[in-house]
């Protein structure tokens, strides 16, 4: 009688043990979803706002960074091999200073490691296209 109850309580220990694992796995899950949700919908309305601004009135380079830039506050910018990125938001221009191309990071980082342009040494996208 004593090893069945020692079984059982083994079995209801590894059990509640699985799902506090499963929990937890889930709560980290859902943070990072939350996460990407609240991102692609922040490049969401930059692109809105840049599309509207660019049919609209035909406006240039500047005008469109400052609206996506009015639209997505306080995120970081940086330019990179032609695209100039405001968060995860990244517009392509030609020598005019047209809107030739938009993207979001998370697609293009996808494109570059599926074709192996990534350098992770060098910490820059060769390619972006």
């Amino acid at each position: 009688m004593k090893w069945i109850l020692s079984i059982a309580l083994a079995v209801s220990v590894a059990a509640n043990v699985w799902l506090a694992f499963r929990l937890f796995d889930a709560s980290v899950t859902q943070a990072y979803m939350e996460e990407s949700i609240q991102s692609n919908q922040m490049a969401l309305l930059q692109c809105i706002a840049v599309t509207n601004e660019f049919l609209d009135s035909g406006a240039r380079r500047e005008a469109l960074i400052a609206k996506a830039k009015a639209v997505s506050g306080v995120h970081s910018m940086f330019s990179n091999d032609g695209h100039f990125w405001i968060g995860s938001f990244g517009m392509d221009f030609d020598k005019d200073g047209r809107l030739i191309s938009v993207a979001e990071w998370g697609s293009v980082y996808e494109q570059i490691k599926e074709r192996e342009h990534w350098v992770p040494a060098q910490g820059r996208l060769p390619y972006c296209n």
